[in-house]
């Protein structure tokens, strides 16, 4: 059980992530990063998502990660063709599962659905 705020969760799920793959932790701006940075946190979000999931965080922590997440992916989409490719050929695997809806939402944030 989890007690504390949502931001703290947050805080704490991304901080594990970041020191489990050893990027110094600092202020979270997706509009500052470099390609090669988003990158980077990219990956880190999932790890902060799956760690959230692994002590059972609200679904507000969840939610908050996921939204994290998706500017990262946008961000990445625009600098790395071969994400595109990797979700075009489905070898993505996207954050949240693969409902349906999940689905739609990133083939739409790729720009690939409408």
């Amino acid at each position: 059980m989890f007690f504390g705020s949502i931001d703290n969760a947050v805080e704490l799920c991304w901080g594990a992530a970041l020191s489990a793959s050893n990027v110094p932790f600092g202020d979270f701006h997706p509009d500052e990063l470099s390609p090669k940075q988003a990158k980077v946190y990219f990956v880190i979000a999932r790890m902060a998502y799956k760690y959230a999931e692994a002590y059972d965080m609200p679904q507000e922590v969840l939610d908050a990660i996921v939204k994290q997440y998706d500017e990262l992916f946008v961000l990445v989409l625009q600098c790395d063709e071969d994400l595109k490719t990797a979700i075009v050929k489905h070898k993505h695997k996207f954050l949240g599962g693969y409902s349906n809806e999940n689905v739609l939402k990133y083939l739409r944030l790729a720009g690939l659905a409408s």
